[in-house]
């Protein structure tokens, strides 16, 4: 039996047992409690008067009112059991409709489709929040296919690369051994596969990070920068940008930002001239804390710009090394804190990257 048949089904045994109980109360009390008998003096004129001759129902004795009452008790439980019923058909129907569009949005996520939602309007109530944790649930699940989608074509497309290099390299060892050393087809085979390694960390790194959800922490990002430009130094390289580290204190996951600030230094090394400089500045203004990291080098075509935080995006004119995903890395963390990412050209070339962590009243 469908559930709002027996929810129908529950309102009218609801209505027919509390007014069958009441029937039953009053004939208990029409039948055990005393009563009293009115006298009637000799002689007085009992008969009705001739214009109310035609009545149906006369009530000479205790049990001609008992009798009435039950009659008149049954016609009232019968219409009082249909209305419960009625009334129970039309709010079941009421409290179910948002179950069926709960329901119809649970069967189109199990065929495949994740972009159908609630949208549950009303007052707030245990079916709302329902709806409102299936939406939410059904968001995250959309984030991570999806994630999980691009995560699939930009692998496939980026490294076709270094495999198509490599395959080529054994190629021509196998055909011509004579034409490459064995020292320059390990070394080529190697940095073909450090290569794909680090594309493939960093599209799982972006993955995880469209996919996960923030806690944040108090941060001061003038340490963060200082611990990544530390980082960085150790690793050699000839890494010496010029500093201004103000305190920049934020709410922000620390872990997230770390990487953050080391792929805004990452970029900017990699694509910075050689006898250029990097500047990191930390601070906070009215706006927010920031992180700004400026690099000299060459300079892009507007229309790249804008392009430059799109995975695997890399500008035409750029001889650097690079994976494009470093930006991409950068926006994700970004966009997860609910920050802004300004990225901006610099007259003589090169790039001027901000981050902006808006403040939150637990700052204020």
């Amino acid at each position: 039996m469908p559930f709002r048949a027996r929810l129908t089904v529950a309102f009218g045994a609801i209505g027919f047992g509390s007014g069958a109980l009441m029937l039953a109360l009053i004939w208990l009390f029409m039948t055990y409690v005393p009563y009293y008998d009115i006298p009637i003096p000799d002689g007085a004129d009992t008969s009705l008067p001739a214009d109310e001759q035609s009545m149906l129902f006369v009530i000479a004795s205790p049990a001609d009112v008992t009798e009435f009452i039950l009659r008149v008790g049954l016609l009232a439980l019968v219409a009082l059991t249909a209305i419960a019923a009625w009334a129970g058909w039309m709010i079941s129907g009421r409290m179910l409709q948002p179950l069926s569009r709960i329901n119809e949005a649970a069967r189109r996520a199990g065929e495949g489709d994740l972009g159908y939602r609630i949208r549950l309007q009303g007052p707030r109530d245990e079916v709302s929040d329902l709806a409102q944790t299936f939406d939410l649930t059904l968001d995250r699940l959309q984030r991570v296919f999806e994630a999980h989608t691009r995560f699939t074509a930009n692998a496939a497309h980026e490294l076709r690369t270094p495999l198509t290099a490599t395959k080529t390299m054994l190629e021509i060892a196998d055909a011509h051994p004579a034409a490459i050393s064995e020292a320059e087809l390990i070394a080529g085979v190697r940095s073909n596969n450090d290569r794909s390694i680090e594309l493939v960390q960093a599209l799982l790194t972006l993955t995880a990070l469209e996919t996960a959800t923030a806690k944040l922490g108090a941060v001061d990002l003038a340490q963060l920068a200082g611990e990544a430009i530390a980082r960085r130094s150790a690793a050699g390289a000839g890494f010496a940008p010029v500093t201004e580290l103000l305190p920049a204190p934020a709410l922000a996951e620390a872990p997230l930002m770390a990487l953050l600030l080391d792929n805004l230094l990452q970029n900017a090394h990699r694509h910075n001239d050689s006898r250029g400089y990097i500047r990191v500045r930390t601070g906070e203004d009215a706006d927010g804390s920031w992180v700004e990291v400026e690099n000299s080098g060459g300079r892009i075509d507007e229309s790249d710009l804008a392009k430059l935080t799109e995975p695997l995006f890399r500008p035409r004119r750029t001889s650097a090394e690079g994976h494009g995903l470093g930006l991409a890395i950068v926006k994700s963390i970004v966009d997860r804190h609910g920050a802004e990412l300004r990225v901006a050209q610099r007259d003589a070339g090169g790039l001027a990257v901000t981050v902006v962590l808006p403040q939150r009243r637990d700052q204020r």
